[in-house]
């Protein structure tokens, strides 16, 4: 290869290695000019180079003139034109600063042999150099690119681009496109086909008009008789087909009132089954309240017997207490009076000495008395604390049984008005209803609507009280709907004459009788997700309550979820939630607002939905509420019991703490008084001041008193005991009826469920009933209708009949139906007529000539179609066949690029995994450095993505069978460690194509030693 002023180059000239070249040189020496002016020689434009906008460019600045030549080699089977080229060719392209250019072509004696583009193409397109191909050429600018980037489509452009695969697509996208013209060809061919045979078609029918113009009158003689009995045939026809009907009918009607017969006997049946339920249940019901009642009366008993029996074991253990304290006085005074008696003046004195020393253990004795009296006194405010709360939460429990028994009875008086009045609306209150009633005296339903709930339904029950928690609860479900401010101040006076304690809410919105269009708005909520649209699971018919569950809630953005599991799993990742979904409820009622502001809120969900249901649906439905009360009411005065049992055993705790204290003072007082009176006797011992008699008077006096304790603590006793066994009967009276309460309820509970499933039954066999009914009716309608049509057709056959006969001589079989042939007698006498005004019978022949002619030209025709038929499927086969082998070509060139990949990273000890998808056009390339997990190579390093990517060009080089391959600038982002290796890639992967030419350009130095396959050229420096 050679330069003459070319670039930054004056003259350069190569002599390449067959086999491996470097060329090595600092950034602005020239490297990358060699890559140019080989594709400026081989016939690329300025443009395709990347190095200037036109031609004149590339020549060198201060010359007028530039050239570039390049010799190939031409040896091998494939050689072009070896008899007039030779074993070498040579091409010089001469270029000029105006931006024009000339080639000349010489053969292997340097002889000119050609000056053309199209011989550069020719000989390019022979040797295999697709100069635009980067498997071939690879410039500076692209391979910086590819190495840093590695999008999928990137390196899918580049291995498509590169094994040909987009050629060889797009060649079979245009034989396709070929194909489709053949195609229409044919159905043009075959519309003129159609055409030709219309005019045959229509040359025959004047033929044969022409023929008939003789016999015409026969014909339409004949015609008119068959017509005459084709009308009494069908009329007799007619006469079957009603009769086949009236029979159907009545088959119809009897089998309709066997099975109504049937359903009234199950329908009997079944009512005398719900009336002896009602009989059980109502006897349950009537049993449970009287054990309610029976609960509440003995709970004013057993409260008053708790005090009672706290009351008299208090003055119990104050009677007891004061008795042991006189039996210790007593003992006291005894033991002083033997000590006075046994005693001498030098006892005393000992007992002085004894005495002082009991003075000190009194002391610490009295000392640890009142640290104990402290930490009692502390148990004491505990247990008073907790006595305290145990009677608040009996109090609050108390109060919620009230609240119960008060829903209760408001709920059995909706119960009953409902079944009263058969109408939904008693649901709410007696108030709504009468309001309600008195807008529809008014006639104000078309401004005023509501309640809201009365409006709604829902497609599964289930999950109506979720769907209500959604929509606000009852507060929202209750208002009501106007169109204006002035009806709303009009309904606001009609409310306070119908006693409502709270006006309901009231919204004024202008009625537009069609539901807003939130389709670009909705939840989109694909196949296999647990989720529901609150707007889809809604039924609504009016489309002013719709709109404002739009605007107020955005119900078209709420979404139903089955589980809570569900619910966290779906609503915390951001790629999993629906589209357009702000907010998600479930059956239990937690709120879960999706990701990216994930967060949950439990919420309560009352039985009481508040939506339109039918009356039956609502008396079941509130019995149901009603059981859950009474299970509420049993719970709560469980809790109540318990809390009473605590406030109790706290008040024992206290009872006891507070004797504790008692007697801890007293215990004191003691010491103290011990201590006194030993300090007294220590100060005034002396054997004449000890006085026997005052002691013996004490003690007279602490016998006397100890009897009147010892009585009055048996009295106490008694009292307490028999105020304790009073206690304990009440308590196992209210326990029993508890019991027995919580049995009854158990045995009405079924009872209730069964008594739904009849009711159920026996509204769906009415249903049926009717259903039945309807049809007898309609079928006898049809019944009635079919004999007075019998009637008619027969009179009709009878004169058509007679009329027939009258106008032939004996019955005729018509060929055809009598409209059919009316219209070919209207149509024959009509051609007749036409034919004798227009056509003469000497052009008969002529006719016949004309039809002949047309039947020729389409038969030649048809042949011509039946070759061009099959050139179009022999090319459709040949065109699938070629596309399977194409689908085949891609399939196998992927795996051997893996494997081809897989081998050179073995070096480096990578891990590899290729994913091209051919549909979508992406080529996913994932690298695992040293044994990790695979990764995308656009996550590696700078350094791992450029050598991964090398090896990929290396890999899809080894596929394919270019002379020579040229790339700039390979190792550009990489470092000395990656650089080597990606060397040791180049050299394995060359080594497996010896018979390839390979021209890699680098800034960096090269110190592989050079040997008869390796060639290495290094370039001057710039100069300053």
């Amino acid at each position: 290869m050679r330069l003459q002023n070319f670039m930054c180059h004056d003259h350069l000239a190569f002599e390449f290695n067959s086999h491996l070249n470097f060329i090595v040189g600092p950034n602005g020496s020239g490297k990358s000019a060699v890559l140019t002016g080989l594709q400026v020689a081989l016939g690329a434009a300025a443009k395709e180079t990347e190095r200037g906008a036109k031609l004149g460019d590339l020549v060198k600045k201060g010359c007028t003139s530039g050239s570039v030549s390049v010799t190939l080699s031409n040896y091998g089977p494939f050689g072009y034109k070896k008899d007039i080229y030779g074993s070498a060719i040579t091409i010089v392209r001469t270029l000029k600063t105006s931006g024009s250019s000339s080639f000349k072509i010489l053969n292997s004696a340097g002889t000119v042999q050609d000056h053309t583009r199209d011989a550069i193409e020719q000989i390019t397109a022979a040797l295999n150099i697709p100069i635009n191909n980067p498997m071939c050429i690879l410039t500076q600018n692209t391979a910086k690119t590819f190495l840093s980037t590695c999008s999928p489509a990137g390196l899918y452009d580049y291995f498509a681009t590169a094994s040909l695969l987009s050629d060889t697509k797009e060649h079979l996208e245009r034989t396709y496109k070929d194909l489709k013209e053949m195609k229409s060809a044919v159905k043009a061919k075959s519309e003129i086909l159609e055409k030709i045979d219309e005019e045959v078609e229509e040359k025959r029918k004047k033929l044969e008009l022409a023929q008939d113009l003789a016999s015409g009158g026969e014909k339409l003689k004949k015609l008119k008789d068959e017509y005459q009995w084709a009308l009494v045939k069908e009329a007799e026809v007619a006469l079957k087909d009603i009769e086949t009907e009236i029979n159907k009918k009545k088959s119809q009607i009897i089998t309709e009132e066997e099975a109504i017969k049937g359903i009234e006997k199950k329908i009997s049946t079944l009512t005398q089954e719900d009336a002896e339920i009602t009989a059980r249940a109502e006897n349950g019901a009537k049993e449970s309240d009287e054990l309610r009642d029976k609960i509440v009366r003995l709970q004013p008993e057993l409260s008053e017997a708790k005090e009672q029996q706290r009351a008299a074991k208090s003055e119990y253990s104050k009677a007891k207490g004061n008795l042991q304290r006189k039996d210790a006085e007593i003992k006291s005074l005894t033991d002083e009076i033997q000590r006075i008696r046994e005693t001498d003046f030098g006892s005393i004195m000992k007992k002085k000495e004894e005495d002082e020393r009991k003075i000190v253990e009194l002391e610490t004795t009295q000392k640890a008395y009142e640290q104990a009296k402290s930490v009692a006194e502390n148990d004491f405010n505990q247990f008073d604390h907790a006595k305290k709360r145990a009677e608040d939460e009996s109090s609050q429990c108390l109060r919620l049984i009230q609240d119960i028994e008060k829903k209760i009875r408001k709920r059995t008086d909706d119960i009953q008005r409902c079944i009263a009045e058969n109408d939904a609306i008693n649901l709410f209150g007696r108030d709504h209803a009468s309001l309600v009633k008195d807008i529809r005296a008014r006639g104000l339903q078309n401004k005023i609507k509501g309640p809201i709930g009365a409006y709604l339904n829902v497609k599964n029950q289930s999950w109506a009280p979720a769907i209500s928690c959604a929509l606000g609860g009852e507060a929202n479900l209750t208002s009501y709907l106007v169109d204006s401010d002035k009806t709303a101040q009009a309904l606001r006076k009609m409310m306070g004459k119908h006693g409502f304690r709270r006006l309901p809410t009231i919204t004024a919105c202008r009625f537009l009788g069609k539901v807003h269009d939130v389709q670009n708005e909705k939840i989109r909520i694909q196949e296999g997700t647990p989720f529901k649209s609150l707007m889809e699971e809604l039924i609504c018919d009016d489309p002013d309550m719709m709109n404002l569950l739009i605007d107020t809630f955005n119900i078209y953005s709420v979404a139903l979820i089955e589980s809570e599991q569900d619910a966290m799993d779906y609503m915390s990742e951001r790629h999993l939630v629906p589209r357009n979904c702000s907010v998600g409820y479930t059956k239990k009622g937690q709120v879960f607002y999706p990701d990216p502001n994930y967060r949950v809120y439990p919420s309560r969900v009352s039985t009481q939905t508040f939506l339109q249901e039918k009356t039956e649906d609502i008396v079941q439905s509130v019995k149901r509420e009603i059981e859950h009360l009474d299970m509420l009411k049993v719970d709560n005065l469980s809790k109540r019991r318990a809390a009473l049992l605590d406030a109790k055993a706290n008040e024992e705790k206290l009872a006891e703490a507070k004797a504790r204290i008692e007697n801890l003072t007293r215990n004191i007082r003691n010491c103290r008084m011990q201590i006194g009176n030993l300090e007294r006797e220590v100060a005034n011992v002396a054997p004449n001041n000890i006085d026997i008699m005052t002691y013996q008077e004490d003690l007279n006096i602490a016998e006397a008193e100890r009897v009147e304790l010892k009585s009055t603590e048996e009295s106490q006793l008694r009292v307490f005991q028999k105020e304790e066994d009073n206690l304990n009967a009440l308590k196992k009276l209210v326990e029993q009826a508890q019991e027995e309460l919580r049995e009854k309820l158990n045995q009405v509970r079924p009872l209730m469920e069964e008594q739904d499933k009849i009711r159920a039954s026996m509204a769906d066999y009415k249903e049926k009933k009717e259903v039945r009914l309807k049809v007898i009716r309609t079928l006898q309608n049809g019944e009635k209708e079919l004999v007075k049509k019998q009637k008619k057709t027969l009179s009709d056959k009878d004169n058509l009949e007679k009329e027939a006969i009258d106008s032939t001589s004996g019955r005729i079989s018509p060929s055809d139906a009598s409209r059919t042939l009316a219209v070919k007698i209207s149509a024959l006498k009509a051609t007749l007529d036409d034919e004798r005004r227009r056509h003469d019978l000497n052009n008969l022949p002529e006719l016949i000539q004309e039809k002949m002619d047309l039947t020729n030209h389409a038969n030649d025709i048809k042949s011509k179609l039946d070759e061009l038929g099959e050139d179009y499927k022999r090319c459709k086969q040949e065109f699938e066949q070629r596309w399977r082998h194409l689908t085949r070509l891609q399939n196998h060139l992927a795996t051997k690029v893996y494997y081809n990949l897989k081998g050179i990273l073995a070096i480096r000890e990578f891990n590899v995994e290729t994913d091209i998808d051919f549909k979508s056009e992406s080529f996913l390339l994932k690298i695992s450095p040293k044994g990790g997990d695979c990764q995308d190579v656009a996550s590696l390093s700078g350094g791992e993505r450029s050598l991964s990517t090398l090896a990929l060009i290396l890999a899809i080089w080894e596929i394919t069978d270019q002379p020579f391959r040229v790339m700039d600038e390979f190792d550009v982002f990489m470092d000395g460690v990656n650089r080597q290796f990606a060397l040791d890639f180049i050299l394995k992967s060359s080594s497996n194509k010896p018979d390839s030419q390979y021209i890699l350009i680098t800034p960096l130095s090269i110190d592989i030693p050079e040997d008869g396959s390796i060639g290495i050229h290094r370039m001057h420096p710039p100069r300053p």
